[in-house]
């Protein structure tokens, strides 16, 4: 038997040179080779141990109390994968994290389920590691501030795709609490929540839904992460532990400081961010940094404002740019009182007052007006010691009348992420009724444009691909292959001439771009092309 063994291993070790397809199933044994589906291990932790770059772990259908954890790296060209055989479903049960990735590297988990586990993913000080096409659900874990899902300790290069990832946190009584109710934990957390300076950059969190997080959703305290395509809520759904038939939600994107600048949230739906027990606001996104984009997200149903630009002890709200977003029935919640509502709070608590925000080409419609010490229109509301004068503003449709959607009349289901239908009707008023995002600092010709004001616009950081844009009175549609941020340079895929003052912006189609969140004969079903 030790001999069959020995001569087993080596031949895996050969295969693996290329790459070797291992099997896992609960009719298995780790006695077995592991390199045959009908000679498979009877463990992941088998697999833990063995996979090797270039390997792909198959998993067969069950249940298993124990963790993806791989204690070697794959390699840029080798990658470890560890996914379900076939169709079968593979669920990862009862044990602290469900995925484990600690010092690790170019490893990718696909079609894996997580459900009751204490927290499900760990990617603590590891890079280029893949997670797709995964359910995550039920987190258990009820002491502490649980997060469903921590990218920490200088990770970067990763990405969480096509996931559904949900239920992480809950409410605790806590008697020093204005209202003796607190939430504990979130969803998920990219950068350290509680200690700056945590260099967790670079990652893609893209295509996924993301629901019920107690105190958040997501919270982003690095920078250059590109957040595109998900769908956010966060409606009342954990029970109230002195009244079981009382639920409260909280905000869908927060986070903030000075180590989490030039992040873009783009494309996304975010909202029903519903009461949070301690009825301190309920936010789409509220964040304390500067230097971020949001475009492009439709942001609706929300308790308090859409977005909440909140200067505090730990970073300022400052020259971000906040364009091509749709603003609809935001602010709605009665329950919570004396808080910021309307579309766009700009606060300053404990800070610096925001300023140099660039806020343009944006839908506000429906959006109840703040109380009475706020701006009081829908649109703003602004903390007594802030000024919209010392905002950028262009280009908005605040709350002018009908913009013409395609459906926001049929009933909506916060489970259900395709209504209502911010497109806009041949007939909209909003169609070239935006303003161009910048302008050319001088006249050209070229790859390298200079422009007023560059931050409008990505790279892609290395992440995805740069941003798509086009000149005034031009069909041409460049992509942007760098951003010089300091010089206001944007450096195109094509040589190009253009005039000192000519507008830029993303594509657009007619004379000039639209407002709101998608531009009408171009933009379809509020998705960006794959690669894009």
């Amino acid at each position: 038997m030790r001999w069959i063994t020995a001569v087993t291993l080596l031949l895996g070790l050969v295969s693996r040179a290329g790459g070797t397809d291992w099997f896992v199933s609960h009719q298995g044994s780790d006695e077995n080779s592991g390199a045959s589906p009908r000679e498979p291990w009877g463990t992941i932790a088998r697999a833990n141990a063995m996979a090797a770059p270039g390997d792909t772990v198959h998993i067969r259908g069950g249940t298993y109390i124990e963790s993806i954890a791989p204690q070697r790296s794959g390699t840029e060209t080798r990658r470890i994968t560890f996914r379900a055989f076939g169709d079968e479903t593979v669920t990862l049960t009862g044990v602290y994290h469900g995925i484990e990735m600690r010092n690790c590297a170019y490893v990718m988990v696909d079609g894996i389920d997580c459900r009751e586990t204490q927290t499900y993913l760990l990617i603590d000080n590891s890079h280029d590691i893949w997670i797709r096409n995964c359910v995550f659900d039920q987190s258990a874990l009820r002491r502490g501030g649980p997060k469903g899902i921590r990218i920490v300790n200088s990770s970067h290069h990763n990405r969480i795709q096509g996931c559904w990832i949900g239920r992480a946190g809950y409410v605790a009584v806590v008697e020093e609490s204005k209202t003796g109710l607190e939430d504990r934990g979130g969803l998920i957390n990219i950068g350290h929540d509680v200690e700056p300076g945590d260099d967790s950059h670079y990652n893609l969190i893209e295509d996924n839904t993301l629901a019920y997080g107690s105190h958040h959703v997501m919270l982003v305290a690095s920078s250059y992460n590109v957040i595109r395509n998900n769908y956010f809520h966060n409606e009342p759904w954990m029970p109230d532990p002195t009244d079981p038939d009382r639920k409260y939600g909280n905000r869908c994107i927060g986070g903030g400081g000075g180590n989490s600048e030039r992040n873009l949230i783009e494309n996304n739906r975010i909202a029903y961010a519903g009461r949070p027990p301690d009825d301190d606001g309920a936010y789409g996104i509220e964040r304390s940094s500067r230097l971020n984009i949001y475009r492009k997200n439709t942001l609706h149903d929300n308790g308090t404002a859409g977005i909440g630009l909140h200067s505090k002890w730990h970073g300022a709200a400052s020259d971000n740019y906040v364009y091509a977003n749709t603003f609809y029935r935001n602010g709605t919640d009665g329950t919570i009182q004396n808080f910021h509502k309307g579309g766009i709070s700009i606060q300053n608590y404990r800070g610096v007052a925001p300023r140099g925000n660039a806020i343009k080409n944006n839908i506000f419609y429906r959006n109840v007006a703040p109380v009475d010490r706020f701006h009081a229109d829908g649109v703003f509301a602004v903390g007594s010691n802030v000024s919209l004068d010392e905002q950028v503003l262009a280009g908005n449709w605040k709350e002018a009348g009908d913009p013409l959607f395609v459906d926001d009349d049929t009933p909506v289901d916060p489970r259900e992420a395709d209504l209502p239908d911010f497109h806009l009707r041949p007939k909209s008023p909003c169609i070239d009724a935006g303003v161009f995002l910048t302008r050319t600092a001088d006249e050209g010709h070229g790859r390298e444009i200079g422009v007023a004001d560059a931050g409008y616009f990505t790279d892609g950081w290395g992440i995805v691909s740069g941003d798509r844009i086009q000149l005034e009175d031009s069909s041409l549609r460049l992509r942007v292959l760098d951003v010089d941020y300091e010089a206001n340079l944007l450096r195109v895929d094509q040589e190009v001439g253009w005039r000192q003052g000519q507008g830029v912006s993303l594509p657009y189609e007619g004379d000039r771009p639209d407002m709101g969140a998608f531009e009408f004969g171009l933009d379809s079903g509020g998705k960006l092309p794959k690669g894009e």
